[in-house]
């Protein structure tokens, strides 16, 4: 009952724009077609004797010619979604969306760019790698300029682990 709600509700907000949370709410439910999406939830949470609350909706939009495409790992706990604005086929584009969040469940990015990742993060892994070179035995004596060199070398390894747009592709060369 409840992924039945779900999948009725994925398609609500796909297809019938709401601001808010508050404003779904209120919508005819697509799914049951005479009440409201709030009615079906209280219905739901009387069935199944669970409380549920929809805390935030979002919907993703692409300007222009494109695709919204997505992948859900087999387990339902994992999944992500892409929208991708292109002229190129669809079907073609679908095909590629898929195997692009298949990467992003698989990597786990907190970034599509360096510039996305905030400052104080930077900072802070900046921080901990010059602490942990400070405190590494093997360092002592090295040249300050060389200390540098390697920080700027295991910062870079930072951001090819955390920025979608550096990151070695996950998927087998044949899948690219």
């Amino acid at each position: 009952l409840f992924v039945g709600f779900v999948d009725g509700l994925v398609e609500q907000v796909d297809h019938e724009a709401a601001a808010d949370v508050p404003a779904l709410l209120e919508q005819t439910s697509r799914a049951d077609g005479t009440q409201t999406v709030g009615d079906v939830l209280t219905g739901l949470v009387g069935q199944i004797r669970e409380k549920i609350e929809i805390a935030s909706i979002a919907r993703l939009e692409r300007e222009g010619q494109g695709i919204v495409g997505g992948y859900q790992q087999h387990d339902q706990k994992k999944g992500a979604i892409v929208a991708i604005e292109s002229d190129r086929d669809p079907a073609e584009l679908q095909e590629f969306a898929k195997r692009l969040c298949m990467h992003i469940v698989f990597s786990m990015p907190t970034a599509f760019s360096r510039d996305e990742i905030p400052a104080e993060v930077c900072e802070k892994e900046q921080r901990i790698l010059r602490e942990q070179l400070t405190e590494d035995p093997k360092m002592a004596g090295k040249p300050a300029q060389v200390m540098e060199k390697i920080l700027e070398w295991k910062l870079s390894a930072f951001f090819k682990q955390s920025v979608l747009g550096e990151q070695e592709w996950a998927l087998p060369d044949s899948d690219r």
